[in-house]
């Protein structure tokens, strides 16, 4: 269909752009295209109207996948409806027919449920990482705390317990049990 001298159609441009706002990977897009790679590759860099297809899709892809993180990070509203289908009858009480003979249906809404959907966790935690790592460390999002636990007078310093090379096992026992003493102090 598109060989290395060929042009992009609209209708590939428009069928990238399709499978682009799908999450449709290069190789996707190449196979339903019907081009090689390496007539993608020349296409996204001499054709800006192919390029900005395939970049339109994304960019509304993405953007559809970052509103919906979001969502999920800050917990959203959602109504839940119910259906069943009902058969439709005419003013005598028989079933309506369609035009090939088969019983006409419809679709009737039985029940609305308005839901709140609670935050998530985890998407929290992705959502802060992702949108906070190219600010300073400083000012970056972690989920790990530093703590000082010491304070002004030493008091509440940790201690290293005195052990050294030359001890044995009973003299760093000891060593370690007058540690725990005097931190209990």
């Amino acid at each position: 269909m598109g060989g290395p001298k060929s042009k992009p159609s609209s209708e590939q441009c428009e069928l990238a752009k399709n499978l682009s706002l799908l999450g449709a990977t290069n190789e996707k897009i190449t196979e339903l295209c019907g081009i090689s790679t390496t007539t993608f590759d020349k296409w996204m860099k001499d054709y800006p109207e192919f390029t900005g297809a395939v970049r339109d899709g994304r960019d509304k892809a993405n953007a559809k996948a970052v509103r919906s993180l979001f969502e999920r990070a800050c917990g959203y509203e959602t109504i839940e409806r119910t259906y069943e289908t009902e058969v439709l009858y005419n003013k005598d009480g028989e079933p309506l027919l369609d035009e090939k003979g088969e019983v006409r249906v419809a679709k009737v809404l039985k029940k609305e449920v308005h839901k709140h959907i609670a935050a998530d966790v985890p998407a929290i935690k992705f959502f802060l990482w992702n949108k906070t790592k190219t600010l300073d460390p400083e000012d970056q999002w972690s989920d790990k705390q530093n703590i000082d636990l010491s304070s002004s007078d030493g008091s509440m310093s940790p201690k290293e317990p005195v052990i050294n090379e030359g001890m044995n096992a009973v003299e760093a026992m000891a060593a370690y049990a007058q540690l725990i003493k005097d931190t209990q102090k």
